[in-house]
């Protein structure tokens, strides 16, 4: 099951994270534009696949260390014996294991802090879901850094400035910037769970409108990779699941069918809610699709397109080119190229 698709189970565990709290979580909800429901079970979905990787990666480790002490047995009996060639091959081994190991070593410890950062935000959502039981007003929530490596620093709209901690829950508000140093990375969700923006090093995104139509990104320095769901897939898993768990919803949160109709059909109008990348040079309408932007010297920006379809086109909206799957684009102040076949792919956000 796509993370996407868990997301829409997130009414049932609000049900149970809040029992008779439904109606308060599902406010806060849609004044936040349904950014917390999504969030709430991304985080949940982090956290556990974490746990299973710990546990592959443990097994891995294991298996590291049943090499290293076999080929060191084999070392000692080979010299006892003047075997020069069996010597050679295990002391071969020997260092591609312990190679190996310490790969994964370093694995772990990543893992570890993404489920560390992850279980902060998660109770930070949880809290702040829960605070709405008692009517306070609360800022919107429209992203969030679910995860990030290096130093990444966020500035707040009204000035505030902080690097994210290991247990920073890294929730994002509109107008707030995120800026990565060298040699580091965040990965950012938006658009009511339904994207996912990678953001590489020395690079600077802000989070700009969001309405319940439209949410906007501003890439001010460095480069991006996003991946996000076609908004009529997302449409149809939503009427899916509401047929499938709609008694539940129901029957747990003791809320009536009028209030239930309620959150889903405003579930389903936020499925298509249009996104949009921004540079000084470039607007980049997303559909449902992976691609990249990034800004060189200031001006121009590349747009690159990976899976699906974006639209590019220039600020004043005067002139607008379809980029399609395998195609990029170069755009300036003085005009956008006509599509280019990618020939060659610097996949640096799987790095």
């Amino acid at each position: 099951m796509s993370l996407l698709k868990r997301s829409c189970l997130v009414g049932l565990a609000l049900a149970i994270l809040f029992p008779g709290g439904w109606t308060s979580a599902a406010q806060e909800a849609s004044r936040n534009d349904g950014f917390l429901l999504g969030a709430l079970f991304r985080t949940r979905d982090l956290i556990d696949r974490a746990a299973a990787d710990l546990q592959k990666i443990d097994r891995e480790i294991q298996e590291n260390d049943r090499v290293i002490k076999k080929a060191e047995e084999i070392i000692v009996l080979a010299g006892q014996r003047n075997n020069k060639q069996a010597e050679s091959v295990a002391r071969d081994a020997l260092l591609k294991a312990r190679e190996a190991r310490k790969k994964n070593e370093d694995t772990k410890a990543r893992l570890e802090l993404v489920r560390k950062r992850a279980a902060a935000s998660y109770g930070a959502l949880k809290n702040r879901l829960a605070a709405s039981q008692g009517g306070g007003a609360n800022s919107p929530i429209k992203g969030m850094v679910s995860a990030y490596s290096g130093r990444v620093q966020v500035s707040k709209k009204n000035g505030e400035h902080f690097e994210l901690r290991d247990d920073d829950p890294g929730l994002l508000e509109p107008g707030d910037t995120i800026l990565t140093y060298g040699s580091s990375s965040a990965e950012i969700q938006t658009l009511d769970g339904r994207g996912a923006v990678q953001l590489g090093e020395y690079s600077e995104l802000r989070l700009q409108e969001d309405t319940p139509e439209k949410q906007v990104l501003e890439l001010v320095r460095g480069k991006i990779y996003s991946a996000v769901e076609k908004m009529d897939d997302f449409a149809n898993m939503l009427q899916e699941k509401t047929k499938q768990f709609g008694s539940d919803f129901q029957t747990v949160a003791n809320v009536s069918e009028k209030e239930y109709e309620a959150v889903i059909k405003s579930l389903r109008a936020r499925a298509q809610k249009k996104f949009e990348v921004r540079t000084p040079s470039a607007v980049t309408s997303v559909r449902g699709t992976r691609f990249s932007v990034e800004l060189k010297n200031g001006e121009t920006t590349e747009i690159a397109v990976f899976e699906g379809s974006v639209e590019a086109g220039d600020l004043k909206g005067e002139k607008r080119v379809l980029v399609e799957e395998g195609f990029k684009v170069i755009m300036t102040k003085d005009g956008i190229s006509g599509p280019q076949k990618i020939t060659e792919i610097e996949k640096w956000w799987e790095k």
